[in-house]
């Protein structure tokens, strides 16, 4: 028996080497062949397959496109995976692009800070030694002032070269990032370098916290679209703002006996033309017959319409009903919030709107669950009577979250919140009535259930915030109106209404703009109108005259507001950009949260089942096979012996 026993011990050995041996092999030639030949994407939404728009953005370069990632060189906790799972990523799509158009370089930004500061030294110590032969007078760098919280008083400090390398990494968005790290059953806070720096010809692009590969692709691919696309092929979208700000005044001119009056508009949605102009040419319109919608726009922003006139009703209904694509950001009521006035709109847009199948409803909505807005009054302190800011709850800023969002479109992807600033409520005719429109349309945003709506009219605030609940007690009991439709996307072949009929005619205002000589002229027939080719368009509708002013962003709580210019923006690039990067966007991880009905028992089962159920699941068939193979191994044992004793019988029996 110790023979097989040994025998049996040296044929494991042998048979386990074996297997190391061509698992390594087999590794070795894995790891040589392309990620797609070896891995399969089983996930619902294909999250880890590169999607045909990303193919086509990179297989197009034309020119050399360096990828630069800034991360450290060992990453703590759960962020381990990130290096090497962002370097195969960025290799996948290297082989994408056509050869030597696409550059991947890996840096430490410690390690290469060093290396700076070092070749800084050097060429500085060899511009010194060459100075000083010459009898030039060398100057050291300046020295650094700092406050010294100890002392109360400013100190000098030289600062190192690789001090001031790492300083302009981080004016270029390569910052030192902090992440909580579970580590031996503790939360610590951790440091670690990780941003993406994306170099074409001149120009760079930076993303500074990348910590996910979620939405990466979209973020590469859209810096390398903007890099990429010539300032003279960028689509043009329309921008008209219906109630531009004047401008602020001037301050006083000594010289100047009476002050001088503002001149031009305030400019209220800078932000959100910025972020429109990294992949579009924006263009200002007014809608006038001297300034009218850009023959190459693509889109038309209506921001705050009010009081349009018939003729420009009938320009937007044409740009539309040819393929143009329509934003709408219209209300039904001003007010100052500084005042408390409130001044009743009219868009001008009712009749147009009302023939696509979608009314907004005059009265000021109200939800519970809403944004926030900050105010600075004068209030009694300890230091006497200063200005102090507050944040307070409005109603009349609808907000919705991620739950009151159509889950189905990509244009909300990774948008937490959306707040419409004195919200109004949209109504959407029947599916089977906009069918025969050839209209579809599709509700994006809605509010939460506790909602009401104001007085109408109204004449201040407080009349706006009308018929609510008035102490929390109500809260349980209230008779609220239920969800509301914020914001509606329509997509169909839009018809024109003036086809073939007159168009209105351009107002007075305009004639008299062009000068006497051209109001004398006899009157010009009028203009018929005429769509060669109705083609297919979009059109959004936000109920929300303030949707994305700088005000909001900039004064008030960022952190609510920032979500309508990521929609916004999702929105103009599907618009203007076609399937390309929405589609991209659309890919989202596939969460399987479990039903928020289950109780907390049931939750706690599942969660030590996952812990323990497991592993005693397979102790157990350890523990059956072991039973079978010693059941199996007592048989035989008992065979053997049998056989044994029959042999042993027989041979008794032949000697007898």
């Amino acid at each position: 028996m110790s023979k097989r026993k040994t025998s049996f011990l040296l044929s494991s050995i042998v048979f386990v080497a074996v297997l190391l041996v061509i698992t390594a092999m087999l590794n070795l030639i894995v790891g040589q062949l392309p990620s797609r030949a070896v891995r399969i994407d089983m996930t619902q939404h294909k999250e880890y397959t590169l999607s045909d728009a990303t193919r086509q953005i990179f297989s197009r370069l034309n020119d050399l496109i360096t990828v630069t990632y800034y991360v450290s060189k060992e990453l703590p906790g759960q962020f381990a995976p990130l290096r090497q799972d962002t370097v195969d990523f960025l290799n996948e799509v290297k082989r994408l692009a056509p050869p030597g158009n696409f550059l991947i370089n890996v840096v430490d930004p410690e390690e290469e800070a060093t290396r700076i500061a070092a070749e800084r030294e050097e060429t500085s110590a060899k511009a010194k030694g060459a100075a000083a032969k010459d009898g030039a007078e060398v100057k050291d760098d300046d020295d650094d002032m700092q406050f010294d919280p100890f002392t109360g008083q400013m100190s000098t400090r030289k600062r190192t070269g690789r001090e001031k390398v790492l300083d302009e990494f981080a004016q270029k968005g390569i910052r030192k990032l902090s992440a909580q790290i579970i580590r031996q059953d503790k939360v610590e806070v951790s440091s670690l370098y990780s941003a993406i720096g994306v170099a074409y010809k001149s120009a760079e692009e930076m993303i500074p916290e990348h910590q996910t590969l979620e939405n990466f692709e979209y973020e590469l691919a859209s810096r390398v679209l903007k890099l990429t696309i010539p300032e003279s092929e960028k689509p043009v979208v329309a921008f008209f703002n219906g109630q531009p700000k004047p401008a602020q005044p001037k301050p006083p001119d000594p010289r100047q006996m009476f002050p001088q009056p503002p001149e031009g508009e305030e400019e209220e949605y800078q932000v959100l033309k910025q972020a429109l102009g990294e992949l579009f040419s924006v263009q200002q319109t007014k809608l006038t017959r001297d300034d009218p919608i850009p023959a190459k726009a693509k889109t038309l922003i209506l921001a705050q319409p009010r009081d349009l006139d018939k003729r420009q009703v009938a320009e937007i209904g044409k740009f539309v009903s040819s393929g143009g694509n329509l934003i709408v950001l219209a209300g039904n009521y001003s007010a100052d919030m500084q005042m408390g006035r409130v001044m009743p709109l009219s868009t001008g847009l009712e009749d147009l709107l009302g023939g696509w199948g979608v009314k907004d409803d005059k009265r000021p909505l109200n939800s519970l669950q809403c944004g926030v807005i900050s105010t600075t009054r004068r209030e009694n302190t300890i230091f006497g009577q200063m200005p102090v800011k507050r944040r307070f709850p409005i109603p009349l800023h609808a907000l919705a979250r991620e739950n009151q969002f159509d889950q189905s479109s990509p244009f909300l992807r990774g948008v937490e919140t959306i707040v419409c600033p004195w919200a109004v409520a949209w109504s959407v005719e029947a599916r089977e009535t906009l069918a025969e429109k050839q209209i579809d349309a599709q509700v994006l945003v809605r509010t939460e259930d506790r909602t009401w709506f104001g007085k109408t009219p109204a004449m201040n605030i407080g009349d706006l915030q009308a018929n609510g609940p008035e102490r929390e007690e109500q809260l349980e009991t209230f008779p609220w109106s239920g969800a509301q439709n914020l914001i509606a996307l329509l997509r169909g072949t839009f018809p024109f209404a003036y086809e073939g009929k007159d168009l209105p005619a351009w107002p007075d205002k305009d004639a008299d703009a062009a000068g006497k000589d051209d109001a004398e002229k006899p009157e010009a027939p009028p203009e018929k109108g005429r769509v060669a080719e109705p083609k297919g368009a979009n059109v959004l509708v936000v109920g929300s005259p303030d949707f994305c002013k700088d005000v909001y962003y900039r004064e008030h709580d960022q952190r609510l507001y920032v979500g309508n210019y990521f929609f916004l923006r999702s929105i103009v690039e599907a618009f203007s950009l076609g399937s390309e990067l929405i589609s991209i966007r659309s890919k989202q991880s596939s969460r399987r949260p479990l039903d928020p009905a289950v109780s907390a028992t049931t939750k706690n089962l599942l969660k030590w089942f996952n812990v323990l159920g497991m592993p005693l699941m397979v102790a157990a068939l350890g523990i059956i096979y072991a039973a079978f193979r010693r059941h199996g191994s007592g048989v035989y044992e008992r065979r053997v012996q049998e056989e044994r004793g029959q042999r042993a019988f027989g041979n008794e029996r032949e000697t007898r």
